[in-house]
């Protein structure tokens, strides 16, 4: 299900932007009922990459330990499980194998030691490998990375082995422990972007056994796998930019490390194949989807000049496999059509779609704060703090507003709390859900004004021309 911005959208004579925000829920006429009873599940195949390195030591590798057992105590016969330890080097712990004798699982778990430094690529490289093993149509596979520190020259290898996973229909789940530590946000929400997974935040060791759970339950309620989103944009449209912002908020499209070079260059972003995205096709790996669960997408577009008339802007794909059926791909289409008109509707538009707009670009601005505040920028840092904290006021997220505000004032004063704090509220930030009812009052509310580095995303900067051709160097935020 599709759903302009604006209905009709206003005709021009020159290029403008547009918001589409498409909605991706199970069919009940191919899928099991949402009820379907957890013992039904398709079986599962988990490959676990584990940070085993000299700085997790202690609570988080104990609680990480009791987190697999956890794992493989709840898995059953028919499932298969991986484990793979990585610091300097790799240490394959378990191949890929069926559940068994878990006695003999549970005492290699027992006998994990810490030692060493980081290197993400060379485990995620053999725990993919081991994924691949198991990696069938009447599976569901799921690949968990966890991690407390910061890998070190390798983390475009970690990149393209999140692609390899995506392609392979592997999504990762990529966690980051410990609040004060250095592990990389950027790093670990690319991984996930890329592979159609998610990334999380763990601030307490004791939390880590809840977040593989959460992944294991959501793997045995898994109604159809493998989803692949494409738009093939009509001639002289492009998509600017992709987020999901349900059922968490994240950046699909350009990925961030993308999205920061070209930012700093001053040019426009490129796409998963390197190339600008301007009338060609793009592709978002979106992992899997679980019975009664929605994912919503948001796209930014940019328009080439229309006269009134109703025109087909793209052609939207959604590829899936459901699961525990035979191995075959079903595919769906839906033409995106829009009208134009010279008396198009102007303003804000459809609620529900605005406040998705309004929510993406918090979290725009928190991934602004958190990687100054990362770099030590502490002026940028509180700057996009405030800009998101005004925000998240007006879609009515008060509490969030006053976290965000008390942030920057720590930052301000020195206090080395304002920097965890920032990366704490990025994750609650994400975790907004779109407004369901079209008349809420939130989602009614005017945008907030654009202060300094505070663009809605699609939306010019400042200091740039008001419209820019499609074709030419943005000059946008971007």
């Amino acid at each position: 299900n599709a759903t302009w911005n604006l209905d009709p959208l206003p005709s021009s004579n020159q290029t403008s932007m547009a918001y589409l925000l498409v909605d991706i829920t199970e069919d009940p006429a191919e899928v099991a009922p949402a009820s379907a009873p957890a013992d039904d599940s398709t079986p599962v195949n988990l490959s676990l990459v584990l940070d085993s390195s000299g700085s997790m030591a202690g609570a988080k590798l104990q609680n990480m330990k009791s987190a697999v057992r956890w794992v493989i105590d709840h898995l059953d016969p028919e499932d298969s499980i991986a484990i793979t330890l990585f610091d300097d080097e790799v240490h394959p712990l378990v191949p890929h194998t069926k559940i068994g004798d878990k006695s003999t699982l549970l005492a290699q778990v027992d006998a994990i030691r810490e030692a060493g430094g980081t290197a993400m690529s060379k485990g995620l490289m053999v725990g993919l490998g081991e994924a691949l093993k198991g990696n069938a149509p009447n599976s569901v596979s799921r690949i968990i990375v966890l991690t407390d520190g910061q890998t070190w020259g390798d983390a475009d290898r970690c990149r393209e082995l999140a692609e390899q996973a995506g392609h392979a229909g592997i999504p990762v789940t990529a966690l980051g422990v410990g609040a004060e530590e250095d592990w990389s946000v950027e790093l670990l929400d690319d991984i996930a972007a890329k592979s159609g997974g998610h990334s999380g935040y763990i601030a307490r060791p004791e939390e880590i056994s809840a977040a593989f759970a959460g992944t294991v339950i959501a793997m045995q309620q898994t109604a159809v796998r493998n989803l692949r989103f494409s738009v093939n944009p009509a001639a002289g449209v492009s998509v600017r930019a992709a987020y999901r912002v349900a059922p968490m908020i994240s950046k699909l499209w350009p990925a961030m490390g993308v999205e920061n070079a070209a930012g700093e260059a001053g040019g426009q972003a490129t796409g998963n194949n390197g190339n600008q995205n301007n009338g060609s096709t793009l592709t978002l790996p979106l992992g899997d989807l679980q019975y009664g669960d929605l994912q919503t997408l948001l796209l930014e577009v940019l328009l080439p000049p229309r006269r009134p008339g109703q025109y087909r802007l793209a052609r939207l794909l959604l590829s899936y496999e459901v699961t525990g059926a035979p191995a075959s791909e079903e595919t769906q289409t839906l033409e995106a059509v829009a009208t134009f008109s010279t008396s198009g509707q102007r303003g804000p538009g459809n609620p529900r779609v605005m406040n998705s707009v309004e929510k993406a670009t918090t979290f725009k601005l928190q991934t602004r704060a958190l990687q100054a505040s990362m770099i030590g920028d502490i002026a940028g840092a509180t700057r996009n703090l405030r800009a998101a904290a005004t925000r998240l006021l007006s879609i009515g997220e008060g509490a969030l507003a006053e976290e965000a505000e008390q942030q920057a004032r720590l930052m301000e004063s020195g206090n080395k709390a304002g920097a965890v704090g920032t990366r704490k509220l990025f994750y609650d930030t994400r975790r907004l859900a779109v407004a369901e009812t079209d008349g809420a009052s939130a989602a009614q509310a005017p945008a907030a004004p654009d202060t300094e580095g505070a663009e809605t995303p699609g939306e010019p900067a400042a200091n740039a021309p008001a419209e820019t051709p499609a074709t030419a160097p943005s000059g946008h935020d971007e």
